[in-house]
């Protein structure tokens, strides 16, 4: 077994939590929705249909850096499709 392996499985066992860090995710909702699966407290986590649900209720920002919770009405994966296509 390797030094990072012993290392996860001491962490583990001391009750250690052991989490990527979340700097790269903008997207706050999604970043609050992780934290929220992470609580140590399994009651306060949610179920997977909680967390079904609130992936469907994300609607993805135009713009992949900002941090909004919600885009424009108008937003429509279609337009963002036809947007690209003809921007090349």
């Amino acid at each position: 077994m390797d030094a990072r392996t012993k290392d996860i499985f001491r962490a583990a066992d001391s009750g250690n939590a052991m989490r990527p860090g979340l700097e790269r995710i903008t997207f706050a909702p999604f970043k609050d929705l992780i934290k929220k699966t992470w609580n140590d407290d399994p009651r306060a986590r949610g179920t997977a249909d909680d967390i079904v649900a609130a992936l469907r209720s994300m609607r993805l920002p135009r713009d992949v850096t900002a941090t909004a919770a919600r885009p424009p009405d108008d937003y429509s994966a279609v337009a963002v499709a036809e947007e690209c296509s003809s921007s090349q």
